[in-house]
């Protein structure tokens, strides 16, 4: 089941140094405004957000599409409680470069305020991940915050933002090839973003 998305999703890019100790500004931004169904309040709507589990459980792998790269990547639930543990192996090819990674994903939800609201944050670390995983992508952090428009309808504005790995580049790449195969990794996760808000979505419609 598919709910229509009041806003088109945008995506930003940013460009920052290379990290050395923890990243505290995130490299690249994705944002989005989900639209409560009728029949959830906002506090309803914000407590499935935390039901990581059954998100998860929806939530379907999405493979970018990269110029010059092709990738693959399955889902792996290890842990659906306290706190979620997913697994992901990463096969494909970048310029002729074999790409052959898992990333091990933790999830945890956090509340926190939104203005006046309050608000979800869920933390979706990487630090157990194959080292050219974990090198390139420290964490990507989804913020749920709620939104009641003037006409009453209640969104839920989500901006998930990756922060880059602090590991040492691997020297034994050129690079070129340090430089694509960062940008693969990092894209490729990037997108699943989208992907776990299209999973809350139909987490929603099943609550109806």
């Amino acid at each position: 089941m598919s709910i229509a998305r009041p806003a088109a999703l945008l995506l930003a890019l940013f460009t920052v140094a290379p990290a050395t100790t923890l990243a505290a500004v995130p490299i690249r931004v994705v944002e989005d405004s989900l639209l409560v169904p009728d029949g959830l309040d906002p506090a309803q709507a914000l407590e499935a957000v935390e039901e990581l589990g059954a998100i998860f459980e929806l939530y379907e792998p999405v493979v970018p599409w990269i110029p010059g790269v092709k990738l693959d990547l399955e889902k792996q639930l290890l842990s659906a409680e306290g706190p979620l543990i997913m697994e992901m192996p990463v096969e494909g090819a970048a310029f002729g470069r074999t790409i052959d990674e898992r990333a091990r994903v933790t999830a945890r939800t956090e509340p926190i305020a939104c203005g006046d609201l309050q608000g979800v944050r869920i933390d979706l670390e990487f630090d157990a991940s194959s080292p050219n995983i974990e090198r390139r992508i420290d964490r990507i952090e989804i913020v749920a915050c709620p939104r009641i428009a003037d006409d009453g309808t209640v969104y839920i504005d989500a901006t998930g933002s990756l922060y880059e790995g602090y590991l040492p580049r691997d020297p034994a790449l050129n690079a070129f090839n340090e430089n694509v195969g960062a940008k693969a990794l990092q894209t490729a996760f990037l997108k699943q973003v989208p992907a776990v808000f299209d999973a809350v979505e139909h987490h929603w419609a099943g609550m109806i």
